[in-house]
């Protein structure tokens, strides 16, 4: 299988969505001190989720693109990598920072310049909360290697994990498991692509222990999906339902049990897909990828906004301003994926045309 379906896009692009607003809520809940612990639970099981989701759809674009181009080397998915996880991320980096040195000077409150720009420094390369300089951090209390997450931004841990899962899984496949021959200096390479992932194996860090478990089972499901395939609406329907028990079924089965029938859910939704070839509504389709193509953003950057908005300012935390400050976040992140995240592939082909020397072609005279 080489192509998601247009109908389990749209179910893919709604549990998305709906992952970024359990996120979304879920924080929010916190920071307003109401009592709802489904929502607040929910956030870090919709991280779970997304985790499943990363690990699902990039081994289906890895498998699409190779069996579309023989010439796809880790470069290329590098590019693809790079292209679709820096842009919106720099730039959430830079909005972080100045909520942050507007918030501080507002509030009064005092922060290091030196750790400030320093730890800006750190999570442009992706190393936040990196487990060799946690592990020196805390033996041997050394505060250059304290790589926290930037700012106010606590969610920028995961992206991190992220990054490097695709690192480790990208370079693990091409110069490993499709490779003619092993070449030996690419070995410590590996090696230290595979610490994060090895370490969100072995330890639990805020949440359930085995996020790169999670990740790689999603991967697994593209695997798998590929043996059979049943050719029919009903499956495909029971696949929804499963997906959907797996997605709200948490507070009764546990986070692990949970994700556990989610993972059934997609596995069952990438095998009955095939009778996608029936049009999809048009506008249905379009509604959940606009619904899902801010996602991304919005993940980055509600975090600092919900922070800014509560400590910045002095309102009642009632369900009004809830409900106001949750749409308002909506709207920006909106707004920050199409001039930040939705650009990303356009930058992708104009970096590719300068390397490939078409912007520097003499002009005809």
């Amino acid at each position: 299988m080489n192509k998601i379906s247009e109908p389990a896009s749209v179910v893919l692009n709604a549990v998305r969505f709906l992952c970024s607003q359990g996120v979304l809520a879920g924080h929010l809940v916190v920071f307003f001190g109401l009592s709802c612990p489904f929502l607040v639970t929910m956030a870090s099981y919709c991280v779970l989720m997304f985790f499943v989701l990363s690990g699902f759809l990039i081994s289906i674009v890895f498998i699409r693109k190779s069996k579309k181009d023989p010439s796809y080397r880790f470069s290329d998915y590098f590019k693809d990598r790079f292209f679709r996880i820096f842009p919106p991320y720099i730039a959430a980096l830079v909005l972080v920072f100045i909520l942050d040195f507007v918030g501080f000077s507002l509030t009064e409150q005092c922060f290091s310049w030196t750790i400030y720009i320093g730890n800006f420094l750190i999570n442009s390369l992706q190393l936040q909360e990196y487990p060799v300089a946690v592990w020196l951090n805390q033996k041997y209390m050394l505060e250059i290697f304290r790589f926290h997450y930037f700012g106010t931004d606590l969610p920028l841990w995961t992206i991190a994990i992220e990054w490097w899962l695709y690192m480790f899984y990208g370079f693990l496949v091409f110069y490993f498991l499709c490779a003619e021959k092993i070449k030996a200096y690419r070995i410590p390479i590996l090696i230290v692509l595979a610490i994060i992932p090895v370490y969100y194996i072995l330890v639990s860090v805020r949440m359930e222990r085995g996020l790169t478990l999670y990740w790689f089972l999603g991967v697994v499901l593209t695997a798998g999906g590929t043996m059979l395939y049943l050719h029919n609406r009903l499956a495909f329907s029971i696949s929804i339902l499963v997906v959907l028990c797996g997605i709200f079924g948490f507070s009764a089965m546990g986070q692990q049990g949970a994700i556990l029938i989610f993972i059934l859910g997609l596995f069952l939704m990438l095998q009955s897909s095939h009778f996608q070839y029936e049009k999809m509504n048009r506008f249905i389709q379009r509604l959940s990828e606009y619904a899902a193509g801010y996602s991304y953003s919005l993940y980055l950057i509600h975090y600092s906004i919900i922070y800014f908005a509560t400590t910045v300012f002095s309102f009642e935390k009632n369900l009004t301003h809830f409900i106001i400050i949750y749409v308002v976040i909506n709207v920006v992140a909106f707004i920050f994926a199409e001039i930040f995240e939705k650009k990303s592939k356009h930058w992708k082909i104009k970096y590719e045309n300068y390397r490939s020397g078409a912007n520097r072609l003499p002009k005809k005279i």
